[in-house]
């Protein structure tokens, strides 16, 4: 997804948020201090948006360089990459495993 210095933060955390709640691993690729800015912002929005669903957002941020226009000039922007990391189902697991692990123990004892 590509966010230019005239896309409003609500608007890119909402398109964010419904991807990243269908598990969907999503890209921002900005170039400028302003898209930055606006990346940031969305971000810190879909975080309040998908939360309550038990999701948590994990960034990766990567410096990309890119062959533009036709004389083929280098741009360099930056990749945001939000990763949706279910929290509901990691706690679950890690329940499950230390009381796997407590019944192991009971059964070794007998």
């Amino acid at each position: 997804m590509r966010v230019s210095k005239n896309s409003m933060p609500a608007n890119v955390a909402g398109a964010l948020a419904g991807s990243l709640r269908n598990g969907d691993v999503e890209s921002l690729d900005v170039m400028g201090i302003a898209t930055a800015y606006i990346a940031v912002k969305a971000i810190l929005l879909v975080r309040a948006f998908i939360e309550p669903y038990g999701i948590k957002p994990v960034l990766e941020i990567t410096k990309m360089d890119a062959i533009v226009g036709k004389e083929g000039s280098q741009r360099t922007f930056i990749r945001f990459t939000i990763y949706p990391v279910n929290i509901n189902a990691r706690i679950g697991a890690f329940f499950k495993e230390v009381t796997d692990g407590e019944q192991e123990e009971g059964r070794a004892g007998v």
